[in-house]
């Protein structure tokens, strides 16, 4: 995905605090981004919103058939 050398160019590329907390938001972003198309993408396929349901299932007290 990464080319390895464009990340060791990147780390010693010399910068000041600021312009490293930038570039660590850039990236942050950039997942937090790619996480939510792929979150939303799988939740619009008919098959994983099938398993993704939760099942209605009944114990403990008013589980049985003359339950409340």
């Amino acid at each position: 995905m990464l080319d390895n050398d464009f990340v060791r160019k990147t780390m010693k590329k010399p910068m000041s605090r600021k312009q490293f907390l930038r570039h660590l938001g850039v990236v942050f972003l950039g997942v937090i981004g790619i996480n939510s198309v792929v979150s939303l993408l799988l939740q619009s396929h008919p098959e994983t919103r099938k398993l993704t349901q939760a099942t209605n299932i009944k114990r403990g007290f008013g589980g049985g058939k003359y339950g409340v």
